[in-house]
This record gives structure tokens, C-alpha cells and sequence, in this order.
């Protein structure tokens, strides 16, 4: 008696166990490089493109030596439509604009992108939650770096803002990132996610703790966009999820949020000595407060907030409120940068203007921001969209808008019947939408490989929903 095997049963049965696995090989090496653009200054210039399009290379090549025939069934896919709408649109505007080498950089990007798409859509249920949760806590790291930058005055995780005088500036947290924009672009959407996570059935304390870190260290970026984006996307989050649940078990991380950053003023100004134990104080008064949930006791809830309490008025007397007040005018009414931001956001219009169709063409797009006398240049517009319609016109403007709402609705479809992770990844990334209006989030490349994942979760076919939120 012979047993015959067909040829695709190897195949068949290792994709059955890699799927089973809570972390495959695959969605290990997307991590790793979502790690090392974490470091890599969220992978900004170059090189370090380069080197993160190489990693999540290898992770879509080992995705297909271990699923090949799941994987060439679902090639094809709204994201991956999208990014291949995109790469098209940069070589069109390129070529137009004589200079077609000029899409080299977008093409690159887009490349690592799809290979990003591939490994968190085919990924398994499981995989893709676990994916969500090395994304969270390599934000929280970033979180706290920025924040212990901020408390220290280390200038390599910290940047000053404020005026020009000393006694106004404040450190914001920027990470290893180094841009304080950038950092809040990148933490919005695990926020959002932990956030939601908090909300919904068996969220344990790892996840409480990383929304207290996330949303602290968002916060601390003292970012006028990513403040503007977060709120939006806490207003997203309450329309589509539980609204009930969302608050009854996040006021106290929000409560724990607004302790802690009272412990971390008296080190922020410029010219204070740091105070890391004051800071550190608060910190864990306030991780202690975010720990409290519904099912907690009535007495550890109380205890925890009269020691969060004690640290928050000490901390806050320790601050002259002219320094708070000066610095809250200068960072939100005043500061010089916004005047700036108008005279790139003008320039991008008249650029536009000019090339209304297909734009400059990417790869050397360059502002003037001053139409008479000394000439004055920038090389980003600040606003993402402004930029895209400058640089590619309103063709690519219409690909790149259209395709990113086109894919968001096709994963809000998907997952019709609700979840914390549809809720928290449509939140942060509506937020992160709003807040590319005021920043240029999308040169940050670890920032559209984060929200392409997202995307990828969201649309993918296999619907991971987790509990109710």
C-alpha cells in the first residue's frame, strides 16, 4: 500500500502552525524594523531608509518562503492598490517636472511600505494583535526617553521652545526622534489603541500603564498639531467605540496623566535645575492612579489619589505661574514659528499655483517663503497636503487623499462589527491625519510604516476585533 502526498501539503501545513503562533518569523523581523526606525531617528534621512526597506524586505521574503501560496492569493488588496497608486503618481509628477530620478526616494519608501502591508495583512489574528503590541511598547520606550530628555535637559531627546529669552523656554520631549513633532506624529496611533484597549474586556495592567505612558508622553511633545490631532482623535474614539467603557475605565489614566505631568513641570524650564526625583515621584503617583480601574477597591482608589494629589500641588507650587502663563501664550499665540509656518503654507500655494496639474515633481521641491527682498528658503511646507499639492499637483494630491480614505473605509467595512482595534486604530489615525496638516509627519518614514500597518490590520481579510469597546 503507497500514500500519496499532494505537493502543496508541506506548504499547507507550516503556514496552518505559523499561523498558530502568537509571533511568526515574519511579523518578528516587521518589528525589528520598527524598532530600529524608533532609533534611527524614525528613519528620516536616507541611509537609514535604505537600511529599514532592507529589514522589512527580508520580512515579506520570509513571509513568502513560509506562506508562498497564501501569500500570492491576497497580493492584491486596497493598501497595497494605494502605495502602488502612489509610487506611479511620484514617477508621472517626476517626469513632468525634468527631473525624473527625483522619485527614487518616494519609490524607495513605498517599496518597504508594500513589503509592511504583505506581512501585517496575511498575518494571523493572533499575530496581528501581537503586532500591535510591540508597536505600543516600542512607543512607550520612545515616551520615555522623551520625557527623561525633557526632565534632564539632554539636548540629543530634548528640544527648547518658547521664546527667545531664556526665562521662557521650556524643554519639549522629542526622544530619538530628535523633533518633538515627529514623536507625537509617531505616538498618536498606539495611544489611541491602548487607549481603546483599556476600554475593552481582559485589558490587564500592562495595558493601563502603557495609555498612561503614551498619552504622558504625547503630551510632554507640547505639540501644537499632535495636541490638535490627539484631541480630534480622543472625539473619533468616543463617536465610534463604547463611550461608556472608554471613560468609565480611562479617568483614571487620565487623572494619573495630569499628575504625573504635574510632577514634570519644575523640571522644564530652561533655566531650572532638573528634578528627577520630583519627576520621578509623579510619575509613579500617577501610574498608580492610571492603575485603578472600575473593579478596584474604593479604598486603593482613594489612597492613590490623595498621594497623587500631595505630588501634584507640591510640584505645581514649585513652578512660577508666570513662566507657565508666559510660556502658554508664547507656545500657542505668539511663537514665531507659527508666522513661519504662514509664510511656508503661503509659498506652497503659490507653487501649486503654478504647477496646478502635476507639481514641481518630487526630489526638489524648495520654498521661497518671501516674494520680495532678501531671499529666504524652506524645504517643507509643514502641511503634508500642502505639500503634496505643490510637489505632485492635484493628481497626486487626488491619488494620495483619495487612496488613504478609500483604504480606511474598506477597513471600516471589514471590521463592520466593532472592536477595540478598530476603534483605536480609526481614531489614531484620523488624528494622525489632522495633525499632518500642521507638520511634515510623512518624511518621517517609521510614521506612514506605523499607520500602513494599521491600515493593513484594518483591511485585512481574516477580521481581528478583540472585545467590544
Amino acid at each position: 500500500m503507497s500514500t500519496t502526498v499532494s505537493a502543496g501539503a508541506p506548504e499547507r501545513e507550516t503556514a496552518a502552525a505559523e499561523a498558530g503562533r502568537v509571533v511568526s518569523v515574519p511579523v518578528a523581523i516587521l518589528l525589528v524594523a520598527i524598532a530600529y526606525g524608533a532609533i534611527a531617528q524614525g528613519a528620516f534621512y536616507r541611509k537609514e531608509v535604505i537600511y529599514l526597506s532592507v529589514i522589512l524586505t527580508v520580512a515579506a521574503a520570509a513571509l513568502l518562503a513560509l506562506r508562498r501560496g497564501a501569500v500570492v492569493a491576497q497580493l492584491v488588496s486596497p493598501v497595497s492598490l494605494f502605495l502602488l497608486g502612489v509610487a506611479a503618481s511620484a514617477i508621472v509628477s517626476a517626469w513632468a517636472g525634468g527631473y525624473p530620478a527625483g522619485a527614487d526616494g518616494v519609490l524607495l519608501v513605498v517599496w518597504g511600505l508594500l513589503c509592511a502591508d504583505l506581512v501585517a495583512r496575511t498575518a494571523s489574528p493572533r499575530q496581528q494583535e501581537t503586532l500591535l503590541t510591540g508597536i505600543a511598547l516600542v512607543a512607550v520606550i520612545v515616551a520615555f526617553t522623551g520625557i527623561a530628555g525633557a526632565v534632564m535637559h539632554d539636548l540629543r531627546l530634548a528640544t527648547p521652545a518658547g521664546g527667545r529669552e531664556g526665562d521662557m523656554q521650556f524643554f519639549r520631549a522629542a526622544s530619538t526622534f530628535t523633533y518633538a513633532n515627529s514623536t507625537a506624529g509617531f505616538l498618536l496611533v498606539p495611544t489611541m489603541v491602548a487607549l481603546a484597549r483599556v476600554a475593552a474586556p481582559g485589558a490587564g495592567a500592562a495595558w493601563r500603564l502603557a495609555a498612561f505612558s503614551l498619552t504622558l508622553g504625547l503630551l510632554a511633545t507640547v505639540s501644537r498639531g499632535g495636541l490638535v490631532g490627539f484631541a480630534v482623535a480622543i472625539v473619533v474614539l468616543l463617536v465610534i467605540g463604547n463611550r461608556r467603557a472608554i471613560v468609565r475605565e480611562n479617568w483614571t489614566v487620565a487623572l494619573g496623566v495630569a499628575v504625573a505631568g504635574a510632577g514634570l513641570l519644575p523640571s522644564l524650564p530652561i533655566l531650572a535645575q532638573p528634578q528627577p526625583l520630583v519627576a520621578a515621584a509623579g510619575l509613579l503617583a500617577g501610574a498608580g492612579i492610571a492603575l485603578v480601574n472600575s473593579r478596584r477597591g474604593v479604598f486603593i482608589a482613594s489612597g492613590a489619589l490623595a498621594a497623587g494629589a500631595v505630588v501634584a500641588l507640591a510640584a505645581v507650587a514649585a513652578v512660577r505661574p508666570d513662566q507657565l502663563a508666559r510660556f502658554g501664550q508664547l507656545r500657542f499665540n505668539t511663537d514665531a514659528s507659527i508666522n513661519d509656518r504662514r509664510l511656508m503654507w503661503e509659498a506652497s500655494i503659490r507653487l501649486f499655483l503654478e504647477h496646478p496639474l502635476l507639481g514641481t515633481g518630487p526630489g526638489h521641491f524648495l520654498l521661497r517663503l518671501n516674494v520680495t527682498g532678501p531671499p529666504s528658503y524652506a524645504y517643507f511646507s509643514h502641511n503634508e497636503y500642502l505639500q503634496l499639492l505643490a510637489e505632485q499637483g492635484g493628481v497626486g494630491f487626488l491619488v494620495v487623499v483619495g487612496g488613504v480614505a478609500w483604504a480606511l473605509v474598506s477597513g471600516i467595512r471589514e471590521r463592520a462589527r466593532g472592536g477595540w482595534i478598530t476603534a483605536g486604530l480609526v481614531a489614531g489615525l484620523v488624528g494622525l491625519a489632522v495633525h499632518s496638516g500642521f507638520d511634515f509627519l510623512w518624511h518621517v518614514t517609521l510614521i506612514p510604516l506605523v499607520a500602513v500597518v494599521g491600515l493593513s490590520i484594518l483591511t485585512a481579510t481574516d477580521r481581528l476585533n478583540g472585545g467590544r469597546v
